[in-house]
């Protein structure tokens, strides 16, 4: 009987002792498998992060080409004022419709300086692009409505750069337009959204 009863023992305090180990485990694993589960979270937002990062990268430099190529506009129509004036050349001795091509540059190079205070935010790249299309419109206007004629003939290098400055400038905003799509894209999926709000990313314009 005694026997009986220390093998009684033995058995509940092994049984114990063998619940208390599986529970351990348990606690283990579920440790275990959190811990795994926040490494892959944390993983992931960092390869979102580099991501997103990449993405705006490129963008900014693919609006610095832009920019550079707009910004040729205004040296080709000085360098033109300055050859056909024989040197120096004053706004107020322009036509009309030369004095509107300036304002229109002018009114470019302004847009141009004003993504600088807030890059690829779209009100300040729909600005460019408003710029943009009423420098074209003064342009047209130059060579083909202005019913005054005018003061100063566009030249024929002025015509071809302009054209040349034109297909650079649609190449550029192609390729940005492009690569501003795949981040509006890449921060507007579920759950890369989640972690782009939560760092700040916000959606840009394209031009």
């Amino acid at each position: 009987m005694q026997e009986a009863r220390d093998d009684g023992v033995r058995f509940e305090v092994s049984g114990r002792i063998f619940s208390g180990l599986r529970r351990l485990a348990t606690r283990m694993n579920v440790s275990l498998l959190s811990g795994l589960a926040i490494a892959v979270a944390l993983f992931w937002s960092v390869g979102v992060y580099n991501r997103l990062m990449r993405l705006r990268a490129r963008g900014l430099e693919a609006f610095g080409s832009v920019e550079k190529h707009l910004s040729l506009y205004a040296e080709a129509v000085s360098a033109h004022l300055s050859a056909a004036r024989g040197g120096a050349w004053e706004f107020d001795s322009l036509s009309p419709s030369w004095q509107r091509l300036q304002n229109a540059l002018d009114g470019l190079a302004q847009a141009l300086k004003d993504v600088a205070r807030a890059p690829l935010a779209p009100v300040v790249l729909a600005g460019v692009g408003q710029a943009h299309a009423n420098l074209l419109i003064q342009w047209d206007y130059l060579q083909h409505a202005d019913p005054s004629g005018t003061a100063l003939d566009i030249s024929d290098d002025l015509l071809k750069q302009w054209d040349a400055i034109s297909q650079k400038v649609a190449v550029a905003r192609g390729g940005l337009n492009q690569i501003l799509s795949k981040y509006n894209a890449a921060i507007a999926q579920y759950p890369a959204k989640i972690i782009a709000g939560w760092l700040g990313f916000k959606r840009v314009g394209v031009l």
